[in-house]
């Protein structure tokens, strides 16, 4: 079972706002775009946590939702049928982001609704592995990371039916990169990037590629 990186690693998170601030001419030149995107937050988080990635594109000229479900607790079928609901009604398909276990749910969230979703980005999401790939898997016991493992597995056995961009860092202290890789391919892109997993929502690099792959 692949493992994190060693959390100390996250403490880079502190250098984000500065590599954003020396990326300002490139940030500047990103290409603009237009129609919905919805923002999926990680474990235990809110769409607090996504505010600066969701002002963003924002700025880009997206119409820009949080997932509005308050604290991520990683209920996979509780929070389908409601999101489900509302990107049926966002209008166009709408193109998700999800962050960490955010891009779980966004993953089956766009199997669910194919007609509905146009695309799908992740930022270090622990597609494969379950809890056992990631630095909570030390909390559970054999039997729980055997079965969450078992389930990732089952998800993910299907391909995508929309373009999707796996984005992973080798040093994430949270979610092993190996886990980002999508086991079964098909239309899913990986692109690895330099930063700590709590700083991807920050990267500027991470802000670029998605500038550039929601305008298409």
């Amino acid at each position: 079972m692949p493992r994190p990186a060693p959390l100390t690693t996250e403490l880079r998170v502190a250098l984000e706002p500065f590599r954003l601030l020396a990326s300002t001419p490139s940030l500047r030149r990103a290409p603009r775009g237009s129609g919905p995107v919805m923002v999926l937050p990680g474990f235990q988080t809110t769409d607090r946590s996504t505010a600066p990635l969701r002002g963003w594109l924002r700025r880009l000229g997206y119409d820009v939702s949080g997932w509005g479900l308050g604290l991520n607790r990683g209920q996979v079928g509780k929070v389908l049928p409601p999101l489900q609901e509302r990107i049926g009604s966002m209008g166009p398909p709408v193109a998700l982001v999800g962050w960490s276990w955010g891009g779980v749910l966004a993953r089956a969230l766009a199997r669910a609704n194919p007609g509905s979703v146009s695309q799908v980005i992740t930022l270090g999401s622990p597609l494969i592995g379950g809890v056992g790939s990631t630095v909570f898997g030390g909390r559970a016991s054999e039997d729980e990371r055997v079965l969450s493992a078992q389930a990732a597995e089952r998800r993910e056995a299907e391909p995508l039916a929309v373009p999707a961009v796996s984005v992973y860092t080798r040093t994430d202290g949270v979610v092993a990169w190996e886990a980002s890789i999508d086991p079964v391919h098909g239309r899913t892109e990986h692109v690895e990037v330099n930063s700590s997993h709590i700083g991807l929502g920050l990267s500027p690099a991470v802000w670029l590629l998605l500038a550039e792959r929601l305008a298409g």
